[in-house]
């Protein structure tokens, strides 16, 4: 276990403990991943507890028990009692660790803070967050003239410019409007 004082940029969030499982120390946690099977060789991983204090600890266990949830033993986690300071922690990894993706993927925490370009209108905002949403997950775009919402479907993704970094979109017609011009017919802007 190391303690370190560092930002989180550089590091992805993997997920986040959700509580003590048993009394031997072990942890149910939930990774925010597709899949955990890129992860099933871990051997160590960063926990925020407080604050922004990262902290290293050392996979002793860690058992797949549903699709995203994993049950974790963590070196000098050792009771119940230290398991449960651990409830709600949210946990890190350096990004070098990042599964490779195919080409045109991108992962979200790439697109955060990047401008939202569209083919048509140009820069429309700023990427403040992604919503994952039961249907579709969402953009949320900090734009001039307020936030609008943005689905996050292939149709609409033209793709990921890391060079002069910005998502490149093809919104669809309207879509800015009804956020940006609420009650105003189409035909009079």
């Amino acid at each position: 276990m190391k303690s370190q004082d560092v930002s989180h940029e550089g590091y992805f969030l993997l997920g986040r403990v959700t509580k003590p499982q048993g009394v031997q120390g072990e942890l149910r946690a939930l990774f925010a991943v597709d899949s955990l099977e890129p992860y099933a060789g871990l051997k160590a991983l960063w926990v925020q507890e407080a604050g922004e204090v990262l902290t290293r600890y050392r996979i002793k266990a860690l058992r797949p028990v549903q699709k995203t949830e994993v049950i974790l033993k963590l070196e000098g986690i050792s009771d119940r009692n230290r398991a449960e300071l651990l409830r709600n922690a949210t946990l890190w990894l350096p990004d070098h660790q990042l599964p490779s993706l195919k080409e045109g993927q991108f992962y979200y925490h790439e697109i955060i803070g990047l401008p939202l370009w569209d083919e048509r209108l140009g820069e429309v905002g700023t990427i403040a967050r992604v919503l994952e949403m039961p249907a579709q997950d969402v953009l949320e775009v900090a734009c001039p003239g307020g936030l609008v919402l943005v689905p996050l479907v292939d149709a609409f993704i033209l793709g990921l410019d890391r060079t002069a970094p910005c998502l490149r979109m093809r919104l669809p017609e309207g879509l800015l409007d009804v956020y940006l011009h609420p009650g105003e017919d189409a035909d009079e802007l």
